[in-house]
């Protein structure tokens, strides 16, 4: 989900008076989902700035090297920008 799509539904909740929850838990994968850290970081301002909701990251994925050494298909192969692999 994305930050604006993740606002909209928050917002939506809200109008619905669905209110009993102070955080949300969200999947990053740079790679797939086209914003980067910062962008993320902003909008988890703005989330804790709007509604007093913290972002929990539950689950990420980021490439750390490029090298292949063992059976598996590496999936990823772009780092997000200002954060490269490992030499």
């Amino acid at each position: 989900m994305n930050p604006t799509d993740a606002m909209n539904w928050i917002t939506n909740l809200k109008q619905l008076n669905i209110e009993d929850f102070d955080m949300l838990g969200l999947s990053y994968y740079p790679q797939w989902q086209g914003y980067t850290p910062t962008d993320l970081g902003n909008f988890t301002s703005q989330l804790l700035s709007t509604y007093n909701i913290q972002l929990l990251i539950a689950e990420t994925g980021h490439i750390w090297t490029r090298k292949w050494n063992d059976n598996s298909i590496n999936l990823m192969s772009k780092v997000a920008p200002g954060y490269p692999e490992s030499p």
